[in-house]
């Protein structure tokens, strides 16, 4: 199945005025790094699509095994994503970001992802 390309800041990848696809491994690694910074609720044609960032995990004192439990849920809800192989979280106070270190087995093989998300 093919997707749309997305660049780093989410923007569709418009090489040379042109749609650009992506498929295989990289689509995997796309739908996981949107996924990843998607906050649940924020897409209106399915408000169930996203992590929980607001309702559980940016508040107070998060529990970080609930937050695991979240973001392993989350990768694995992704159609053809069909097990976890390696997953490492950390969290640094002074960028304010949560860094997701994960392999996965796919319809389309192996992935591996390193994805840093600014919760500040």
């Amino acid at each position: 199945m093919a997707d749309l390309k997305v660049d780093d800041t989410g923007d569709l990848d418009l090489t040379d005025v042109a749609v650009v696809l992506t498929d295989g491994r990289e689509s995997y690694q796309q739908r996981m790094h949107i996924k990843l910074r998607s906050f649940l609720g924020e897409y209106f044609l399915n408000t169930e699509y996203g992590i929980p960032w607001f309702q559980d995990i940016l508040k107070k004192n998060p529990d970080y095994v609930t937050v695991q439990q979240l973001i392993k849920n989350a990768i694995l809800s992704i159609p053809g994503v069909l097990e976890l192989t390696k997953f490492d979280m950390s969290f640094s106070d002074s960028t304010r970001t949560l860094t997701v270190t994960l392999g996965a087995k796919t319809e389309e093989g192996e992935i591996d992802l390193s994805e840093e998300v600014d919760i500040s």
